[in-house]
């Protein structure tokens, strides 16, 4: 059965576009009778089908539990926890029970020459002999170590040990927090004070054994050798941090090696290091950013993204205080592909100590990132009662202690991203920018609403126009601005089409982000770079759909928890895209990022499919290219979710 009815089932429904405030006009010739209403309810009865369902997705997780059987074992033939594994070892068990493939071939094993999934994979029959035993390609093992196409990341479990018995060195962090008037509480105290005191103690045989050139500096050394380490313009001015952590002071060496980690760096005028300078420098002019996107921004989406024309990219929202406790899933965030060109971490946080210690962290143990982006907007309650994301707007001070402390600790720029205010009607985002940029701040984006609008209202363009001529102006009428002190405002907000782009770019900014308009429909990258719209089919649609699974397949990995992984984040995904309009079905195109589809079919079943707004439909999308989901599956999405 399929799940919206043929094109030559329906008749043509000729009546006026629907023109309705808030709906895209689709042409009538392909609107669909509207669905009738579900009956309605009494209350209780509502709050308590409310309750049910709520306390039930919450009871059943909707992704399997973790198979019983030894990941290591049954991919490598060995087991690397020895006797203290309490996984099963069973393998012929296994074979004889496990489903079967979802597919003749496996992508991971096609791509990479070994699927590190080995038994367990779901396409297992592809590089898994009758014996178990894990196949390899040696020469397709060649070509993908020489492609160097591998995922890049900071964290080991040597790093996690270190961040979770607090071992690891904030010497430097604390010290520039005592430049700046800022006192840690609580255990972080006493941290402080040990770093202050182990300071004093190295400080002069540090002096004695420097170079010449540090020891015609010695009194500034002794005074504050933490500060000597951070603005030195090599690792050896700083020996007692190189002797804590000797891989940390490699990694943030301002070299050409540390700063161009990327093979694609050299000829890339993003993320290049320019000759002589301690910092990294980025030039965001006319650059087409992808913002980062909670829950669907994910490393598989970003590389979509990058294949249509994204410049740059940034990983999803991650909380200072989990990256400081070294907890897997939120480094999982900072995860880059080499494809990215540009790639930055956004990270959110509320205090200064707090994120001058994320700074050093991430300068010492994330070499691979091009910038760091301060999160300043985020409406959500959670976030902002905490005094994070758009909270930080109701701290200036706070918030330039905070950018001053991460911009000196940093040796890569620093970027914050902004609402126009708190409240509507209210504007700060003018204020803000000066200081911000006084404060180290290499590029700020503003998002043109508040946080009381969320996305109710469209963007005010106008007012970040403003904005930007005024930090042009201060600029100006400051005193000579350096090479290395090039400032950025980075519109973002509703760039839905070639002609919303360049109604932004009339505003003065220096470049455009663009969010939930890559959700809807990725290929407006390429529509923006091209200047101009691209009616594509349902079948380059499902292309888009299967490389996408590839790649989470590749990210996730194949086996039975990274498929029901990937589908998931599919149709967290589908849930955007099936809000976009064919081009050839508007009656006065191009759609406008705050108009909902109507009801309609598409131009073909396949069409039609993606243009459902039922998650069930979404499902068996994603069955179509991962197979049939699991007995009893069912999907909310997450922002329709009672959360």
């Amino acid at each position: 059965e399929s799940a919206e009815p043929s094109t030559d089932q329906l008749e043509p429904k000729q009546q006026p576009a629907v023109s309705t405030a808030g709906y895209a006009a689709v042409k009538p010739e392909y609107l669909l009778p509207p669905a009738p209403a579900p009956a309605a309810e009494s209350l209780a009865n509502g709050q308590q089908q409310q309750t049910e369902q709520s306390k039930s997705r919450k009871r059943r997780p909707y992704l399997p539990d973790r198979p019983a059987e030894c990941r290591s074992y049954f991919a490598d033939g060995v087991c690397h926890f020895g006797v203290t594994c309490r996984l099963s070892h069973d393998l012929p068990a296994y074979l004889a029970t496990r489903p079967p493939d979802l597919g003749p071939s496996c992508f991971v094993f096609d791509t990479t020459g070994r699927c590190p999934s080995g038994a367990l994979c779901r396409f297992a029959g592809a590089h898994v002999d009758a014996d178990g035993r894990n196949l390899a390609d040696p020469d397709r093992q060649r070509a993908w170590a020489a492609a160097g196409q591998s995922e890049l990341h900071g964290l080991d479990r040597d790093l996690q040990l270190a961040l979770r018995r607090d071992d690891f060195d904030f010497g430097e962090a604390y010290a520039v927090l005592r430049q700046h008037g800022v006192q840690c509480k609580g255990r972080f105290a006493a941290a402080a004070f040990r770093a202050e005191a182990k300071a004093a103690e190295s400080s002069a045989p540090a002096a004695e054994s420097s170079a010449p050139a540090a020891k015609s500096s010695a009194p500034a050394a002794e005074s504050s050798a933490p500060s000597a380490e951070s603005s030195a313009p090599a690792a050896e001015s700083s020996a007692p941090a190189a002797e804590s952590s000797a891989p940390a002071a490699k990694s943030s060496a301002p070299t050409a090696e540390s700063t161009a980690p990327l093979p694609s760096a050299a000829s890339n005028p993003l993320g290049s290091l320019a000759e002589g300078s301690r910092k990294r420098r980025l030039d965001f002019r006319g650059k087409l950013l992808l913002a980062p996107l909670t829950t669907v921004g994910n490393l598989p989406f970003r590389r979509i993204c990058v294949d249509f024309g994204a410049d740059v990219t940034c990983g999803e929202m991650a909380m200072a205080s989990n990256l400081l406790q070294g907890r897997n899933a939120e480094w999982a965030l900072l995860r880059r592909h080499p494809s990215e060109r540009c790639f930055g971490a956004q990270v959110c946080g509320s205090h200064p100590d707090q994120l001058a210690r994320l700074a050093q962290l991430l300068r010492d143990r994330a070499p691979h990132l091009d910038f760091v982006d301060l999160n300043c907007g985020c409406p959500i309650d959670l976030v902002y009662q905490r005094g994070m994301g758009a909270g930080m707007l109701t701290q200036p001070k706070r918030l330039e202690t905070s950018v001053s402390c991460m911009a000196e600790l940093l040796n890569c720029p620093l970027t914050v991203k902004v609402r126009t205010g708190v409240r509507e009607g209210v504007n700060v985002a003018h204020e803000l920018l000066p200081r911000l940029r006084a404060a180290g701040a290499a590029a700020v984006t503003i998002h043109g609403r508040s946080r009381e609008q969320r996305y109710r209202r469209l963007a005010d363009w106008d007012y970040i126009g403003r904005c930007t001529a005024a930090a042009k102006a201060a600029l100006q009428d400051g005193s000579a601005v350096a090479d290395d002190d090039d400032f950025f405002v980075i519109g973002n907000g509703d760039v839905f089409s070639p002609a919303d782009l360049e109604a932004a770019l009339a505003t003065g900014v220096d470049a455009v982000m663009v969010a939930r308009g890559a959700l809807v429909k990725p290929w407006l990258f390429t529509e923006l770079r091209d200047g101009r719209l691209w009616d594509i089919s349902s079948s380059e649609r499902m292309d888009l759909l299967r490389r996408y699974v590839n790649y989470g397949l590749l990210h996730w990995g194949s086996d039975a928890k990274g498929v029901e992984t990937v589908r998931r984040f599919f149709l967290e995904w589908q849930s955007f895209l099936c809000r976009y309009v064919p081009l050839g079905l508007l009656e006065r195109p191009p759609q406008r990022s705050n108009e909902r589809p109507p009801a309609y079919f598409g131009r073909d079943d396949l069409e039609t499919l993606m243009a459902s707004q039922r998650s069930e439909d979404w499902v068996r999308l994603s069955a179509m290219l991962l197979g049939p989901p699991p007995p009893g599956f069912t999907f909310t999405p997450k922002h329709k979710a009672s959360g």
